[in-house]
């Protein structure tokens, strides 16, 4: 099939529909050999290429190809438009990272410093907003994805979503001290949902909120308690953080009021917090309720 592809990229229609009838992981092998031929081809008639024209003579090989699915279609066309499209989506960049963990660890790595910034013709094309699923990927690849965007003083970064980052929490705090020290406008989105996080790990998250851009935390369904949570409401004024879910986290009364308080401090930026799901009861949510006119939660 291949060989009949390379040979004449607009196949017929009954080819075009043998084609999209084969199993996805065979069509994208299929797609990823257009590409490479299309970019060797491109090479060989002309030595001089950039490595983006290159590229765009891929995207063109794949783009010919009328069995290509909307993904794949809407992946070329970025590619051809990669001039104005510097800034790449947070849910790309995630499916992106995703698709790269069947590589082995050494291509991993190189791909993934590549996404978060590269050199076309001398100029800086940048990925601004990184996404990072991790439970698609493996331990090792997990600490890579961390070393990376800890060491990178490249790119402009704007948005990281970290998404139940695979590594120690010391790995995870040191990744986001490195981060918020090279790009001190980035924001940072921390999910450790379901994670086995008691009060202690809490406290230990609390601690790096000082001194990190972390605006959106997710907690959700762990077990922090009260200790936990009065924690972080203790660390809220030094933060950036605006968007809290401590939901399902066995909070309390003594919790909730410490939130509460918390959310009179001037300095305090949260405006969306989730706290469903808890034991606060009466106590905590009269505690939550008499702040909140003062507060800047607005959900």
């Amino acid at each position: 099939i291949f060989m009949t592809i390379s040979a004449n990229p607009t196949l017929p229609p009954q080819q075009r529909h043998d084609i999209n009838s084969l199993p996805s992981e065979i069509g994208a092998h299929i797609f990823k050999k257009v590409m490479e031929s299309g970019m060797q081809e491109a090479r060989q008639n002309d030595p001089s290429l950039t490595p983006e024209q290159a590229v765009r003579a891929s995207a063109r090989a794949l783009a010919n190809l009328q069995s290509v699915n909307k993904v794949f279609r809407e992946w070329a066309q970025h590619t051809l438009n990669l001039d104005a499209n510097a800034d790449v989506s947070i849910e790309t960049t995630k499916n992106i990272i995703k698709n790269m963990a069947g590589l082995d660890n050494d291509e991993f790595r190189q791909r993934m410093a590549s996404l978060i910034a590269r050199n076309v013709e001398n100029r800086q094309i940048e990925n601004r907003h990184i996404g990072v699923d991790f439970s698609h990927l493996s331990q090792e690849q997990g600490e890579i994805v961390l070393d990376e965007l800890s060491k990178n003083t490249i790119s402009h970064l704007r948005t990281v979503v970290l998404h139940r980052p695979r590594a120690t929490l010391q790995k995870v705090a040191d990744t986001l001290l490195c981060m918020s020290q090279h790009h001190p406008k980035l924001q940072i989105g921390l999910d450790l949902s379901r994670n086995a996080i008691g009060d202690g790990e809490a406290t230990a998250i609390a601690a790096v909120l000082p001194q990190s851009n972390v605006t959106n935390l997710d907690l959700h369904d762990n077990d922090i308690g009260d200790a936990g949570a009065t924690a972080i409401a203790a660390k809220l004024s030094q933060s950036k953080v605006t968007n809290l879910n401590l939901s399902r986290n066995a909070i309390r009364a003594g919790g909730a009021r410490a939130i509460a308080t918390a959310l009179l401090q001037p300095e305090v930026e949260v405006t969306h917090l989730d706290l469903h799901d808890n034991h606060i009861g009466n106590a905590g949510a009269t505690a939550i309720a008499a702040k909140l006119s003062q507060s800047k939660v607005t959900n």
